[in-house]
């Protein structure tokens, strides 16, 4: 397993939480639009609530097929901030920090997309297999945790999307 963030911060942050589980995962410094590893390198790539923080999205989803091999699996868990209704209030959300408040002109999926949205985006970017799940089972848990720490439950809308790279 290897997991690449631009940010030292995430990756001390990753490291901790790897070695306090007893995994052995390998964190290097990489960008997301730019992976630094070699064509056909893994038979999965996760991305988990990334793709609102680049400037080049899909320049990104590119680059991670790109590293797959083929039959491979490229799986995005997102949400969409865009449903005012479903979405946390910004000061409860990390859009809402100085560091993006600066910058979310700039990125092209700040607020969010769909879930069919990004399926139709795997699918022209060649995938096959194209699948997708709202996580209503994560949401619900999220909402009782939110209870159980005595907060307000929001159902945030979130999903996985899915799809292979052609053999």
């Amino acid at each position: 397993m290897t997991g690449i963030d631009l940010a030292p911060a995430m990756l001390d942050m990753a490291r901790q939480k790897a070695a306090e589980a007893g995994l052995d995962i390998r964190f290097e410094t990489g960008d997301a639009e730019q992976a630094p590893f070699p064509a056909g390198s893994f038979d999965l790539v996760i991305s988990r609530h990334v793709l609102w923080t680049l400037p080049h999205p899909e320049a990104a989803i590119d680059d991670w097929i790109r590293v797959l091999r083929p039959g491979a699996r490229l799986v995005v868990i997102d949400g969409a901030q865009y449903d005012v209704a479903s979405a946390p209030p910004r000061q409860e959300n990390a859009r809402n920090s100085s560091e993006y408040a600066a910058i979310g002109g700039k990125l092209p999926f700040y607020d969010g997309r769909p879930q069919s949205e990004i399926e139709a985006l795997l699918r022209a970017k060649g995938l096959i297999d194209i699948g997708g799940d709202p996580v209503l089972d994560w949401v619900e848990a999220q909402s009782q945790r939110m209870i159980a720490e005595g907060g307000t439950p929001r159902r945030r809308q979130r999903y996985v999307v899915w799809g292979e790279r052609r053999r």
